[in-house]
């Protein structure tokens, strides 16, 4: 399905985006990936999924989430020491989805994988192991 749209005024900053799990203890690879839009009209549009960091400069989320032609991304972490840790996303590595036939935006199944290249890598939390 669509990534949720969330309006914020535009004195939102990502680094006040807090990253919970629904089911604790979440691991600490997980996080937020966020593409904001530019402000319009006095608000920001956020596109957000879930997604791990499976690198320390790569993270792996749906590929259905990547705005990343039109949209400046995110990575977000939860709190280390107290904060989270706010990485920007380069670019997109890699994508595979395959965009429903009858709904152009909605996802039609399997694969549905976007792996995004961050700025910099994020040496204070372990990268996901993938068996």
């Amino acid at each position: 399905s669509e990534p949720p749209v969330v309006e914020l005024n535009r004195d939102w900053s990502v680094d006040q985006v807090t990253v919970t799990c629904s089911e604790p203890p979440c691991p600490a690879s997980v996080g937020i990936v966020l593409f904001l839009s530019s402000p319009a009209g006095g608000k920001i549009s956020v596109k957000r999924c879930t997604g791990f960091l499976a690198e320390r400069n790569q993270v792996i989320s749906a590929g259905h989430c990547d705005y990343t032609a039109d949209r400046q991304g995110y990575f977000v972490t939860q709190p280390v020491q107290g904060k989270p840790i706010v990485r920007r996303i380069r670019n997109l590595v890699r994508k595979e989805w395959t965009p429903n036939s009858t709904n152009a935006k909605m996802v039609s199944g399997r694969p549905d994988i976007g792996i995004f290249q961050l700025e910099s890598p994020i040496s204070q939390i372990e990268p996901a192991e993938i068996a």
